[in-house]
């Protein structure tokens, strides 16, 4: 339902969450206490570690390798060194967005547009 953005599309990223409208960069970024949302592919798919950060890993398999976004479920986990969980809720992600923590590209906002056409269309319709 939710329209695939460009940037995604040549990546063969058809099957989305709502995040996927961000850059990759925006889906990664701190939304506070030192916690993030990951993509699958950040770690190695056979023993769950962090492919560039040091000292981080997934807790568990479901996820790593592919291309998908690894949330805090409740059950979840990205553990650093010290055992804390990295690993942040896609409902703090939208609130960081909100609360401008995160800043976020133009493009992306434009990734948006066809959402608020729809519901401006489905709006119009049961109106008349």
């Amino acid at each position: 339902c939710i329209p695939v953005p460009t940037h995604r599309v040549a990546n063969d990223q058809n099957q989305i969450s709502i995040e996927y409208l961000f850059t990759d960069d925006e889906v990664k970024s701190n939304v506070g206490n030192g916690t993030r949302l990951f993509f699958g592919t950040e770690f190695n798919d056979y023993t769950g570690r962090h492919i560039i950060e040091t000292g981080l890993s997934l807790k568990h398999e479901n996820g790593r390798g592919k291309y998908k976004i690894i949330e805090n479920n409740g059950d979840q986990a990205v553990f650093d060194e010290q055992i804390n969980n990295k690993l942040a809720k896609k409902a703090d992600f939208a609130e960081a967005v909100r609360t401008e923590r995160i800043q976020v590209s133009d493009a992306s906002w434009q990734n948006f547009a066809p959402i608020f056409d729809t519901i401006r269309d489905i709006l119009k319709h049961n109106t008349n």
